[in-house]
């Protein structure tokens, strides 16, 4: 039995302002996200590789399709044709998930893993290409989706004070919740236009952790709406880029490949929705 491993990201549009209002109206950012992935296209990818974006169609509301390479691969002729080496292209391919909808465990992409590329680095050229077509209402960022967990086994182990935290939030645009936070992060965006806001917390005698703004903050940016950076007082670094959210699937035979419909019954567990 073979196992499939699954990074997890978090997506957000943000509009293009130089736009006006009647162009960015003809498609909303759920629309835009599937319209703009529904056809095959190039992307550069580090050092000049060319990676190809390839539909596979829906899986319910899930975008799905394959982020593939072309690679060079030796091989020999059969015997009865003497059985000299050869270089052949072969094709590698991750699968990708993408659910556009808004909801708790929406705007969120799951790229397999160890496949053609690192899942985020795969992911950022791909919404590079996206963010420059001249006619794109929305600009798109991801962010990896972390383990919270992990920053509280962080102080378990290193104390609850730090010397600091800081938080890189992205404003909500596609939540439907209504916590303080978000407000705040929303009031901030109307106001300055800010993309980002960089939060940073600070104190000589330390700051401690386990306060309602800093649990409020881990909890949004656990999400994939942020970042978090620590140093504890002894010394010890945490940085939420370290614990990457994974999710994996079982299959029986990887060689006998895996059907449609076999994706469709695991796409919830893929996403991390169950």
């Amino acid at each position: 039995m073979a196992e499939k491993y699954f990074t997890l990201f978090h997506y957000s549009l943000l509009p293009v302002r130089q736009l006006d209002l009647e162009t960015r109206r003809e498609l909303d950012r759920e629309q835009w996200i599937r319209q703009a992935l529904s056809s095959h296209f190039l992307f550069s990818y580090r050092g000049g590789v060319e990676l190809h974006w390839v539909p596979k169609g829906e899986l319910d509301e899930v975008i799905f399709g394959l982020i593939q390479r072309k690679v060079p691969h030796a091989q020999h002729r059969p015997p009865n044709e003497g059985g000299d080496e050869i270089i052949v292209p072969e094709w590698q391919g991750a699968y990708v998930f993408i659910d556009p909808t808004t909801h708790e465990f929406g705007q969120r992409i799951a790229v397999e893993n160890d496949v053609v590329g690192q899942p985020e680095s795969m992911l950022t050229y791909l919404f590079k290409e996206l963010n420059s077509r001249v006619e794109a209402p929305y600009v798109g960022e991801v962010d990896p989706i972390f383990e919270a967990s992990s920053f509280w086994t962080f102080i378990e182990e290193h104390g609850s004070r730090l010397r600091w935290i800081r938080f890189e939030f992205i404003p909500p645009n596609m939540w439907g919740t209504e916590s303080e936070l978000e407000n705040e992060l929303k009031a901030t965006r109307q106001d300055t236009g800010a993309d980002r806001v960089d939060v940073t917390f600070r104190g000589v005698e330390g700051v401690e952790a386990p306060s309602k703004r800093v649990t409020d903050g881990v909890e949004y940016a656990e999400r994939g709406s942020g970042k978090v950076i620590a140093r504890s007082k002894d010394g010890a670094k945490y940085s939420s880029d370290d614990a990457p959210k994974r999710t994996f699937i079982e299959v029986l035979d990887e060689r006998a490949g895996l059907g449609v419909e076999f994706l469709r019954q695991m796409k919830n567990r893929i996403l991390g929705r169950e």
